[in-house]
């Protein structure tokens, strides 16, 4: 049985803070939790890790399966309904994703999760990038 962890990171999360107040970027934040944490299974583990960013604590039969998980994450994000103040808030997100490595450390395998979650950025948001 193998584990992966998963970095999230909410594209362009400033403009809800900038356009619509600390509120709805709030808003935004907990309904990422919440929309992610129904379409995880139980056992999965999800939660913030700090500002916009998100991390998840996956167990896998074999690392295929990094890609349907960053998958399954980006369209529950894609579909999620934020409607703040009479305006629907479109939110995406980047994702990061690797399996857990026998030599890893808590460090190496979040800075791998962190930086696969970077090279979504550069490549232009809203996508998953896995090793």
């Amino acid at each position: 049985m193998q584990f992966a962890v998963l970095f999230m990171d909410v594209d362009n999360f400033g403009k809800f803070n900038n356009v619509y107040g600390h509120e709805a970027g709030d808003l935004v934040l907990k309904k990422l939790a919440e929309t992610i944490s129904a379409v995880n299974r139980r056992k999965d583990v999800f939660g913030r890790w700090g500002g916009e960013e998100f991390m998840g604590l996956y167990r896998i039969h074999d690392p295929a399966d990094l890609k349907v998980i960053g998958a399954k994450c980006l369209e529950a994000v894609r579909s999620m309904d934020v409607l703040f103040e009479g305006s629907h808030l479109h939110v995406t997100a980047s994702i990061g994703i690797t399996c857990i490595r026998p030599e890893d450390t808590l460090e190496t395998v979040t800075e791998r999760a962190d930086s696969l979650m970077y090279q979504s950025k550069t490549q232009g948001k809203d996508r998953c990038t896995s090793d």
